[in-house]
């Protein structure tokens, strides 16, 4: 018998009340009174119970029926589902090619959560976005588990572990299974000491590893001592390292392919490293850390270097200290990032302290969450002057107070090779990228520019110039380019405003005109991004005034 068949003779009750019969009933119900034939009432009562028994029977079979007809939809409805990703064109794909996407299909802060908690260390640890996707069928399965490079990334800390969420032996088995499935492809650690029992085990898993380290992230905490294992290291693969470990004696680390190199604490007993082969070397001085040795020693260190070197200036060239030493370097980049620099007499310790004669691109900001250090423009050219920069410093970044726009345009002229300028101007107070240094670094038809080989201009400005001026410098730069011929591939002269790009075309009758005047280089769009044959040319401004709390504005 048919569905359709089954539910048209369902059974159907004599007994079924018509309005007028539930109408008679709620009347005494309500009026709290007893109808006048009682006998009636109860022989519906007493028929009722055989008709109710019928409806039960009646719905279990239409419950099965509808069960069957359910799982017969599902089932087909999965075969479909199926035939569809039997032809998908994912299941073509290369192996490789699909490897590369579930690499970049993790979110970004996988490994490093701002904030991060039990939980992130057990998923992070088991690698739990991998094993998702490992559910997906049989092959993406053994993809995930067969493919050593997606097992390459290991981070731990070691301060999470011994939760409720995040058992030892867990973690431990979980650690030691990721390290399995990376077979023999180099390593990333990322690993956090705190001075825990699962310290030494944790080392000694990665230790097995330790011909496949390829870039090493080690930070304990304070507290925490330097594990005796790590006294001697001999990593032939080993890249890049990472080390906060605050050393108490000294170490020896033998690594041929090191090229980059960040540590942070004390200088007094820093490690035995291959300081001639780094090519970037990263120095972090914390200010609880009270050394002897100033954190330029590093300049004699790492030699052959681009340097970046992040301190205390008060702490370390302050008024107390006294600095009697001189240090020559022929680094070729010096990066310089100061806290508490507010005081010029520091700074102009800082230069006169320094020979760098070999130096092509030098940058000077502060730290993070810190105000800007001040600047001593008549030591930084005494500096300039005996390092030799008018022949070969071409990269400057400074964002700095004490210094004008005028004084600034005094340290540009000793620098006749640059070619890439970098000006921030953040503090509220502080005008720097102003009418005056537009005006000076613009190109004039029979005079000499003050950088005649300037390629790459970025201003993080406040807007405290004229959008005219601006057109002039950009529109005079491109026209005598000496770096080559110019070959302009797109402009755009844009605002953002309350989160919406807003086209040139929109803005004031002014901007307008400074537009049309750029738009001749290019009879498509403008772009402030333009490209010469050998060198990389870029105009951009970020802008952001006190005055338009709604609104940034940004000029490319």
């Amino acid at each position: 018998m048919s569905t359709t068949t089954r539910i048209e003779t369902a059974f159907t009750s004599t007994l079924l009340p018509t309005p007028g019969h539930t109408a008679y009933i709620n009347r005494f119900t309500r009026s709290g009174t007893v109808p006048p034939k009682p006998t009636a009432v109860k022989t519906v009562i007493s028929a009722a119970t055989s008709h109710l028994a019928r409806y039960d029977a009646q719905i279990v079979l239409a419950q099965r029926e509808l069960d069957r007809l359910v799982s017969e939809r599902n089932t087909l409805a999965g075969y479909v589902d199926s035939c569809r990703s039997a032809i998908a064109p994912i299941q073509k794909l290369p192996t490789e090619l699909l490897v590369e996407i579930f690499d970049l299909c993790f979110p970004e802060d996988k490994y490093h959560p701002s904030w991060p908690t039990a939980k992130d260390e057990l998923y992070r640890v088991s690698h739990r976005d991998l094993l998702q996707l490992a559910q997906v069928s049989c092959y993406w399965f053994r993809v995930v588990t067969e493919t050593p490079k997606l097992w390459a990334t290991i981070v731990v800390d070691t301060s999470l572990w011994g939760h409720e969420s995040t058992p030892y032996r867990l973690m431990a088995k979980f650690l030691w299974s990721a390290l399995v499935r990376g077979g023999n492809h180099p390593l990333d650690i990322d690993i956090g000491l705190a001075a825990t029992r699962s310290d030494k085990p944790v080392l000694g898993m990665l230790e097995t590893q330790r011909h496949r380290w390829k870039s090493v992230f080690i930070f304990t905490d304070p507290w925490a001592k330097v594990p005796q294992s790590l006294a001697s290291w001999n990593t032939e693969n080993l890249e890049a390292l990472f080390l906060d470990l605050r050393w108490k004696a000294a170490q020896t680390i033998e690594a041929p392919r090191l090229k980059s190199l960040t540590f942070a604490g004390k200088l007094d007993n820093q490690p035995s490293l291959p300081w001639s082969q780094l090519e970037k070397c990263t120095y972090r001085r914390h200010s609880v850390d009270y050394c002897k040795e100033s954190p330029l020693s590093v300049l004699r260190l790492a030699t052959n270097a681009e340097i970046s070197l992040e301190f205390d200036l008060g702490v370390c060239f302050g008024n107390a200290v006294a600095v009697t030493e001189t240090l020559t370097s022929d680094i070729p980049a010096l990066h310089l990032e100061l806290a508490n620099a507010g005081d010029s007499a520091a700074v102009a310790r800082l230069f006169d302290c320094l020979t760098l004669s070999g130096l092509r691109s030098f940058e000077y900001e502060p730290q993070a969450d810190t105000l800007p250090p001040v600047w001593s423009t008549e030591h930084f050219l005494m500096l300039s002057d005996r390092s030799g920069f008018s022949a070969r410093l071409m990269h400057l970044k400074i964002e700095a107070l004490g210094v004008s726009d005028v004084e600034l345009l005094r340290c540009l002229k000793a620098l006749p090779q640059l070619e890439d300028l970098f000006v921030l101007e953040t503090h509220p107070t502080h005008k720097l990228v102003t009418d005056v240094l537009l005006e000076g670094l613009r190109c004039s038809p029979g005079i000499a520019p003050i950088i005649p080989r300037l390629a790459v201009l970025r201003l993080h400005s406040r807007l405290e110039f004229s959008d005219g001026l601006y057109a002039d410098l950009v529109a005079s730069r491109v026209e005598n380019c000496v770096l080559g011929d110019v070959e302009l591939l797109s402009m755009s002269w844009e605002k953002k405003k309350k989160d919406h790009m807003v086209s040139g075309k929109n803005k004031r009758t002014k901007e307008k005109k400074n537009h049309s005047r750029i738009r001749p280089f290019h009879p498509e769009e403008s772009s402030f991004h333009m490209t010469v044959r050998h060198v990389r040319i870029g105009w951009m401004i970020h802008a952001q005034s006190d005055r338009w709390p709604q609104e940034s504005v940004e000029r490319r």
